[in-house]
């Protein structure tokens, strides 16, 4: 017979005779089998075996034994995952030292959230392993308790809908707006859409502490306002990016370009900070504008970031790929004239 079958027999029968005070001290020692580098059963029968057998011990346990082994089964990383997910689904008193285990799977916490109470979950959304779909399925509830726990768990990922459906549930559940304004994931976007509901009192906060951002994002929304209504009206043409330079208003000019190139907001307004030449010849290609419009857009735009008019020979190559004919004759530095 060898050591490990030996040791299983022997596990088998005390858990045959086990006393009720023994529980414990039979659980921990079949985790140790289990777990052990140096005598941890390969078979899939035995191991499965074991846990089935460590299942039926911890259920027939008092409650203070349960209490006792969930506080020694959670510091185990590879603990029994079936065991861990067990013991996780007890009463939050027992359960509590479990449902923060690495053992647990994506996939067992999923089902805690679905099938367990409040205080369950509530200690789920304190996990430093939460995904976006796992924070969905905690915020789906919509319970404040959890709510407050998953915001100010920093290291818990929100995608942007989560992120704006807590804002959202903010407005009934006030303590939550304090923690989602203390996110370090705290977008412009959200900054506005939390100063939309919150008391007045946290208004001043934000408008202290986020002006900058806050004006910015104000700024973004009344420029694509504008865009869209011109587009609606039938009136915005590409020449708009001409008025919109000589207004030196650079979130106007990425919403122009937004539209017309049905590309991200964001990703426009970075185009324009950086007045990269070659970037902006392609984008007024593929509006219809010819080269003399974006030579004088592309020195207006440099301008209005107080850029250098004069092109290096990377960009004149980059723009004469665009524009062949026009940029031989001026692309340098005629460009600064």
């Amino acid at each position: 017979m060898s050591t490990i079958v030996r040791r299983i027999s022997e596990l088998i029968d005390l858990a045959a005779h086990t006393l009720p005070a023994d529980t414990d001290l039979a659980l921990r020692r079949i985790v140790h089998v289990l777990t052990s580098s140096d005598g941890e059963p390969r078979d899939p029968a035995l191991r499965d075996l074991l846990e089935q057998l460590a299942l039926r011990l911890f259920s027939g346990a008092p409650v203070e034994t349960r209490h006792r082994f969930a506080e020694y089964l959670g510091g185990i990383v590879n603990a029994p995952r079936r065991l861990s997910a067990r013991v996780a689904a007890d009463a939050i008193e027992v359960a509590r030292h479990a449902l923060a285990s690495p053992a647990l799977t994506r996939v067992q916490i999923q089902s805690l959230i679905d099938a367990t109470t409040t205080d369950h979950r509530r200690v789920i959304a304190g996990r430093s392993d939460l995904d976006a779909g796992l924070s969905a399925a905690l915020i789906a509830h919509r319970e404040e308790p959890v709510l407050n726990a998953l915001a100010a768990n920093h290291a818990a990922r929100l995608s942007p809908d989560s992120f704006f459906d807590l804002i959202r549930l903010s407005a009934d559940f006030r303590s939550l707006q304090v923690a989602l304004l203390q996110r370090p994931d705290l977008s412009a976007t959200a900054l506005k859409m939390l100063h939309d509901v919150v008391s007045a009192q946290l208004k001043e906060y934000i408008e202290r502490r986020f002006g900058r951002r806050l004006r910015e994002e104000l700024r973004k929304d009344a420029a694509i306002a504008m865009v869209e209504d011109l587009a609606d009206q039938g009136r915005l043409r590409p020449s708009f990016l001409m008025r919109a330079l000589h207004q030196r208003n650079t979130d106007l000019v990425a919403a122009t370009l937004s539209h017309f190139s049905a590309l991200p907001f964001a990703l426009m307004r970075a185009a324009v900070r950086q007045a990269a030449a070659g970037p902006l010849a392609r984008l007024c290609r593929a509006m219809g504008i010819g080269a003399p419009g974006f030579e004088t857009i592309l020195v207006l735009n440099r301008r209005l970031q107080g850029l250098s008019l004069t092109l290096d020979d990377d960009e004149a190559r980059e723009v004469d790929l665009v524009f062949p004919r026009r940029t031989r004759r001026f692309s340098t530095a005629s460009y600064a004239a």
